[in-house]
């Protein structure tokens, strides 16, 4: 299993372009940290500031590594010259604490590993540093799902330093506590980003729908997850970049941001278009490239979820003039 995971990501890393070590490692970082995000609102109970500011500066350092291009980026680089570009500074503050809390992570784990004799260190050091290995270096792509798996082991490693405190006023239990709810707002705020987005896809193929459910053309569409979901359950046909045939007066429908969207055709085989816009109420982003959020694969973010201003999904409702050969579009892009 693990060599056939590790022959995929080789093949997808060398099709996408294969970052270096070094940016990997810092994805990796950002991943597990932005994941635990809440392992940093509980460092300063047993961490002192020095140590703290020193994670944050290596943080700061990595950012500025990767925005600089000063290591191998991969396919990373479009992404970043893209986020960057559109605002550095709520991308570069959100990346610095995410990597620096990864850091953290990897610094936690590691300790136990002194301990090695203890069956209970070395299950928690190895858990959290496998997780590091796999997720990064071994997976086809770095993705929240594979870090995910680490969580109940930062869970464990987080309890086990606050009950060694040796202050336990009702001051601190009170911060404690104060820091443990901010933690379940972060995930369920983020979890519902997630939900919306996902519906979003589902609320867009209904409309898609209603709108040409009277064609007697042919309803072709672009795009993978949720969107080819919903699509195909009504009957519309998802676009075969190798074999799809399209005919004059056939509709085609293209995602603004999903996977295996390509350009829209060129203008000479479009009669007409439309735009379907569907308004996402959070100010999260979990899969949005232009903003570096992949939680689902670091080919599309090198952040697990970003904070910003609250996305539009798009849709592209075309009739076609013309045969297109989706192949050549597809080509043309690569």
């Amino acid at each position: 299993m693990f060599s056939q995971a590790m022959d995929f990501s080789k093949n997808e890393r060398t099709v996408n372009g294969e970052p270096s070590l070094l940016a990997s490692a810092f994805v990796c970082a950002s991943f597990v940290g932005g994941c635990t995000l809440s392992a940093l609102l509980f460092l300063p109970f047993f961490w002192s500031w020095k140590k703290l500011g020193i994670a944050l500066l290596a943080g700061a350092v990595c950012t500025l590594t990767l925005a600089r291009g000063w290591v191998g980026l991969g396919h990373y680089q479009v992404l970043l010259r893209e986020c960057f570009g559109a605002g550095w500074i709520m991308v570069g503050i959100q990346l610095t604490l995410a990597i620096s809390t990864g850091a953290a992570i990897f610094i936690l784990g590691a300790s136990e590993l002194r301990e090695w004799r203890k069956s209970d260190s070395l299950f928690l050091g190895l858990w959290v540093l496998g997780t590091f290995i796999f997720a990064g270096f071994v997976n086809w792509s770095v993705n929240g799902r594979s870090v995910i798996l680490l969580i109940p082991a930062v869970g464990i490693l987080l309890a086990r330093r606050l009950d060694k405190l040796s202050d336990k006023t009702p001051g601190i239990q009170r911060k404690i506590v104060l820091a443990l709810a901010l933690s379940g707002v972060v995930s369920l705020w983020v979890t519902k980003a997630d939900s919306d987005w996902a519906n979003s896809a589902r609320q867009a193929s209904e409309i898609i729908q209603q709108q040409t459910n009277k064609e007697i053309h042919p309803v072709w569409f672009e795009g993978h997850w949720g969107f080819q979901y919903y699509m195909q359950l009504w009957g519309a046909r998802p676009v075969d970049f190798l074999r799809s045939e399209t005919s004059e007066g056939d509709v085609l429908i293209v995602p603004g941001s999903n996977a295996m969207a390509y350009p829209l055709p060129s203008s000479q085989f479009v009669a007409s278009s439309g735009l379907l816009r569907i308004k996402l109420a959070q100010p999260v982003s979990t899969m949005r490239w232009r903003r570096g959020a992949g939680f689902y694969s670091s080919f599309y973010g090198f952040l697990p979820f970003v904070f910003a201003s609250p996305e539009t999904e798009q849709y592209y409702v075309l009739r076609l003039a013309s045969h297109w050969n989706a192949h050549i579009t597809r080509t043309a892009q690569n």
